[in-house]
Parts: C-alpha cells; structure tokens; sequence
C-alpha cells in the first residue's frame, strides 16, 4: 500500500516507507484503522489470557498443602509493625482476625550468628588446650 501511495519520483526502497506516502492519501487512514485494530485485538488477547492465568493460579492455590498455602514472607515491615502482635493487628484490619492463623516476626540474626561463631571458636581453643594439658600430664 505504501509503495502504491508513494511519491513515484522517491528512491525505490524509501517509497515502501510510510514517510513517503502523499500526507492526502486514504492509506494513512488504512494505516491508523489497521494500527488501532491491531491494538484491539491485542489488549482483548491479552485481557483473556489474563483471565485464564488468575484462574488456573487460583486452581494451583486451592490445591497447594499447608502450610505453604498459607505462608506470607514479608520484608521491609515498617518499625511500628515489628512485633507478632503488631503485625497481626496490621493483617486483621485488612482481612478479619479470623482469616490469620498466626504471625511470626524472624529478629535479626546477624549479630547473633557472630556471637554463636566466636563461642564455637573458644570452644575449639579451649578443646585443644585440654587437650594439650592431657598430653603434657601424661
């Protein structure tokens, strides 16, 4: 179409774009009608597949055991939010307290992993000490 619209006097290959049609030509309105049909069909294909996603997912939840069904992990939770009770506050005022099983804030535990490090090493100091003590008695 473009190439029939075109400027005969153009470049051969420039006549196939769509800068070359006559800006007066019926196939600019071809070219938006074929435009927004495609953008129609497209977000309706879209918007369907949607629908069949959400309900396959919702078949997949449905079927999942607990408690994975029912498991949330969070992360970021705002201060004010950081106590089981809290954050169980927080859930029941979206859902209802009845819908909540339990909640469980996981503390930070970088600096308890530190501590728990340096126990095992003064464990393992302290074992090769005895250790060397025993041999040196004997």
């Amino acid at each position: 179409l473009h190439w029939l619209a075109s400027d005969p006097n153009r470049e051969w290959l420039t006549r196939f774009s769509l800068s070359a049609t006559n800006p007066n030509s019926i196939v600019l309105w071809a070219h938006t009608a074929a435009t927004w049909y495609v953008v129609t069909v497209s977000a309706l294909i879209l918007a369907r597949e949607e629908r069949n996603f959400l309900e396959r997912r919702r078949h997949w939840l449905v079927r999942m055991p607990a408690p994975r069904a029912t498991t949330l992990l969070l992360e970021g939770i705002p201060e004010a939010f950081r106590t089981d009770e809290a954050l169980r506050s927080f859930f029941a005022s979206l859902f209802s307290d009845s819908a909540i099983l339990r909640t469980y804030i996981v503390r930070r535990t970088h600096d308890l992993e530190i501590k728990q490090r340096r126990l095992q090493a003064a464990r393992e100091r302290e074992g090769r000490a005895s250790g060397s003590r025993n041999a040196q008695q004997q």
